[in-house]
């Protein structure tokens, strides 16, 4: 069975653990769509620190085992060594060796610089979960609170009557630092919605 070396698995479940060996990385270029007399053969790709990780928009997708660096649109012609010293903070293009030539500590050090910079590349996707989440749950408030409701921007000054909302503008304001997940968030913004439904069938009641 294929190994799952989507970013987000890699990042949560080391899925490529053994890229660190260069023999792993040709492996996975196995279904490599540049071959023959070009620059970017999959032995040159290995020896380069990357290693194929495509996906159904980007078929061609590469990605670096120390530093996560993901590359591209390559043409025959591209070289992956010069295409990866671009990451000039990389610890592989930083180190300039290859396999054979590296040692025990050299390896040890390509770890640590490893997990710095997934623990550092997996905050930076939760981050963006989360902004993306909070946005949609803004954005079905505003799909279903009824105009009178102060869940809608510039009418919490004037609550009235409407008391009773208040503690939904609470969830909203504090569900950032508490809800962490995608699901979570949904979650809450689907009963946000419902209470925001259940306000709107009493006031007609009450009219």
């Amino acid at each position: 069975m294929a190994v799952d070396l989507t970013l987000n698995t890699v990042l949560l479940h080391r899925t490529d653990l053994d890229m660190d060996l260069q023999e792993n990385r040709l492996a996975s270029f196995a279904q490599w769509p540049l071959t023959g007399n070009c620059k970017c053969t999959p032995q040159r790709m290995a020896e380069a620190g990357f290693y194929y990780c495509p996906t159904e928009n980007e078929p061609d997708l590469v990605r670096c085992y120390v530093c996560f660096k993901e590359l591209d649109g390559w043409d025959p012609d591209d070289d992956p060594f010069k295409e990866h010293s671009r990451a000039t903070d990389c610890a592989f293009v930083q180190l300039g060796k290859k396999e054979r030539e590296m040692t025990r500590l050299d390896h040890i050090k390509l770890q640590c610089e490893r997990a710095k910079n997934r623990a550092r590349k997996l905050y930076e996707v939760r981050v963006a979960q989360i902004d993306r989440a909070q946005r949609e749950v803004k954005h079905e408030l505003n799909k279903a609170a009824p105009p009178w409701s102060p869940l809608v921007p510039g009418n919490v000054a004037g609550l009235g009557a409407n008391t009773a909302a208040v503690p939904l503008i609470a969830i909203v304001m504090l569900m950032g630092p508490v809800v962490h997940t995608t699901q979570g968030i949904n979650t809450v913004a689907r009963g946000i919605a419902e209470a925001c439904k259940e306000m709107k069938r009493v006031r007609c009641c009450a009219e």
